[in-house]
């Protein structure tokens, strides 16, 4: 859908068309004239183009490392009711556990492939992003301690 972000422009209009009509050797109605008032008009409205859909996949992210001693996983189920009770039809709330590695909640191994000793934050992301569909709007909250736990993969610049 097309949404204009300067709608206000809009309201030129009758006062072009008032102009038009009172001051007739100005030939506001002539083809080419009428066209580039249309272009001037559009361009200042600023249309936009929606595509992401109306509906939202939000993506929680889940820190089961070690270092959050468990902290944000018990308050990941108390904020999913929540959100659960405020979202809109056609939202879903899609909770992603991670530390060394991410696993969806409800799809797979709740083990994780490396351990909870550490927390690859950047590996998360990327797995939720690789899930995300592009066709729906996607929000991502994350709950974690903020410390990302050495994971024995890094690298020198």
């Amino acid at each position: 859908m097309i949404q204009f972000n300067t709608p206000e422009w809009f309201f030129l209009l009758p006062l072009l068309l008032a102009t038009g009509w009172k001051y007739r050797r100005l030939r506001l109605a002539s083809p080419l004239r009428l066209l580039l008032q249309t272009c001037l008009l559009l361009a200042l409205a600023q249309p936009a183009l929606d595509r992401g859909g109306k509906d939202m996949d939000l993506w929680v992210l889940v820190d089961q490392s070690n270092s959050t001693a468990g902290i944000p996983a018990a308050g990941a189920e108390e904020i999913q009711a929540i959100l659960e009770r405020h979202k809109h039809a056609g939202d879903r709330v899609r909770l992603v556990d991670f530390a060394q590695s991410a696993v969806l909640r409800g799809r797979g191994d709740p083990v994780f492939a490396g351990g909870t000793a550490g927390t690859d934050m950047e590996q998360a992301l990327a797995y939720t992003m690789a899930l995300m569909s592009p066709n729906r709007t996607n929000r991502i909250l994350m709950l974690t301690d903020a410390c990302p736990s050495p994971s024995g993969k890094r690298t020198s610049a």
